[in-house]
């Protein structure tokens, strides 16, 4: 199974989304949009994990939150990875809500470290992916996208649980199905 643990978005966070992708989908073409209604904050991915390990994902995703408070999250600005005039990710941030949620993800890296599962070498960083640029853009199209993203934001929706999805990949694009979830306290 190919796993991964995420943070999950309200319905109107992902419809807010799917306003804020539709105005560059003209202008940035060759670009494949994540899709809305699997859109996710991704915590920590795994890889792919047999059903041996799948316990041990578990117990240290239930250690990781057992002291956790629901809290709300607000995604504002964008961004792109690496940088702009190698950009290969279109990314959404996080605004209200980073605090916890990279205390969260720093936790799960750790527990599942000591499992030993990899770590991560990069710090955190909580973004959305809304799109995958499969061919180079201009430079001045990314430099219009950031500008014009930099006042977006979504209304506060309230986290109250880390989610472990199993992700299936077809021609279509990678599937999500629910294989735990986890509720804070």
């Amino acid at each position: 199974m190919r796993l991964f643990i995420a943070l999950e978005l309200s319905e109107e966070q992902r419809r807010q989304v799917a306003l804020f992708q539709a105005r560059f989908k003209k202008q940035l073409t060759g670009v494949r949009w994540s899709k809305p209604e699997s859109m996710h904050l991704t915590l920590k991915f795994i890889g792919d994990t047999d059903r041996t390990g799948l316990d041990m994902i578990k117990k240290a995703l239930d250690k990781a939150v057992q002291h956790e408070e629901p809290f709300n999250t607000v995604y504002s600005g964008c961004g792109v990875f690496p940088a702009a005039a190698s950009a290969r990710i279109l990314w959404i941030g996080l605004g209200l809500g980073a605090d916890p949620t990279t205390g969260i993800a720093e936790k799960l890296d750790a527990s599942l470290s000591g499992q030993g599962f990899k770590k991560e070498r990069q710090p955190f960083k909580p973004h959305l992916t809304v799109g995958r640029i499969r061919q180079p853009l201009e430079e001045k199209l990314v430099h219009d996208y950031l500008k014009s993203g930099e006042d977006f934001q979504t209304s506060p929706a309230c986290v109250n649980a880390i989610t472990l999805f199993k992700s299936d990949l077809t021609v279509h694009g990678a599937v999500h199905a629910v294989v735990y979830r986890k509720n804070f306290c």
